[in-house]
């Protein structure tokens, strides 16, 4: 089967969205990736050894049985190295490295299950960590974090202990999986902890059990407006206010206070100093006065407006 060069950058991309790349430490997630996008390409039989390579033709068979047995093996080839190249791009290039020279897809495949597959202490206790440390946020859609939960859970019961015929797994019973589920809950939803446990058997409890009376718990107080208050926020800070910045029109009122009081206090005492020192020192008060004209917010200097003689309402001078 041919591609265009158009469907086979649409599959890379999708491949580079899809799957990630295997690192040696995320063998688990990796191998259920690839195993999927694999068997959504038809290409997984030339992987788990299903679809094997045809036989040579015969020594001394017909032309017709030759060409027929050429052609399915050149097809069966061209199928191999696309799940080749599936599974080397999406691999460390240590590991590219470490594989050699293995031609078929089966046999990278095995190798990689060989080497990485087992699961080690390191990365079961990331994952019980995982496990334990979630705690649901009320604020959100509580699926995303229980579907983590679920997920390590579903790691964990994929650890192999021991050699056959003595094999045990680490996986959790359901019950205990509830139990940690329930520990996970907010004290805004300790109510359903009572609720659950007190009408429930402990046969029946399941974590899946849990999931639903806290998304559904969720959606009650979607529906009740129980979550609308961080959204209405949004839209009120995205109001535009017509009364201009509040804390500008503050700033401008106390600076206009300010100059009044200065314009009344300064007319008072060039009342009360009026013939007082004339000539003395006249230009050196002059430079002070206007070095005080001004007065300072937020490291800026405004000059203050001049003083108004309260009685006939005339500009008097700064001088």
């Amino acid at each position: 089967m041919k591609h265009t060069f158009t469907e086979l950058y649409t599959m890379s991309s999708q491949l580079t969205t899809l799957v990630q790349t295997f690192d040696g430490s995320n063998y688990q997630l990796w191998s259920k990736a690839m195993k999927a996008w694999l068997q959504l390409q038809g290409l997984w039989g030339f992987v788990d050894g299903t679809i094997v390579r045809p036989a040579d033709p015969a020594t001394g068979a017909a032309a017709a049985d030759v060409a027929a047995a050429e052609a399915a093996i050149a097809a069966w080839v061209r199928s191999n190295d696309m799940a080749m190249g599936n599974l080397v791009l999406h691999l460390n290039p240590s590991i590219q490295e470490s594989l050699g020279a293995f031609t078929a897809a089966e046999v990278v495949w095995d190798n990689l299950r060989d080497h990485y597959g087992a699961a080690t202490i390191p990365q079961v206790y990331k994952d019980f960590k995982e496990v334990i440390n979630i705690c649901i946020n009320p604020n959100t859609h509580p699926s995303v974090q229980l579907d983590r939960m679920a997920a390590a859970f579903q790691r964990l019961s994929h650890v192999a202990v021991g050699t056959a015929p003595n094999v045990t797994h680490l996986s959790l019973p359901s019950q205990m999986q509830a139990m940690i589920a329930l520990a996970a809950l907010p004290y805004k939803w300790e109510h359903l902890i009572h609720i659950i446990i007190n009408n429930y058997e402990i046969e029946a409890l399941t974590f899946e059990v849990v999931k639903d009376a806290v998304t559904n718990q969720w959606g009650t107080e979607v529906n009740c407006g129980g979550h609308k208050g961080s959204h209405n926020a949004q839209k009120l800070s995205a109001v535009k206010c017509k009364c201009g910045n509040l804390r500008f029109n503050q700033q401008q009122g106390s600076l206009q206070q300010r100059t009044d009081d200065s314009g009344s206090q300064q007319f008072n005492n060039q009342r009360g100093q009026r013939g007082k020192g004339k000539g003395k020192g006249k230009g050196k008060d002059k430079g002070k006065q206007q070095a005080n004209n001004r007065v300072c917010l937020d490291n800026t200097c405004h000059p203050l407006s001049p003083p108004v003689n309260p009685r006939n309402g005339k500009i008097l001078n700064w001088s």
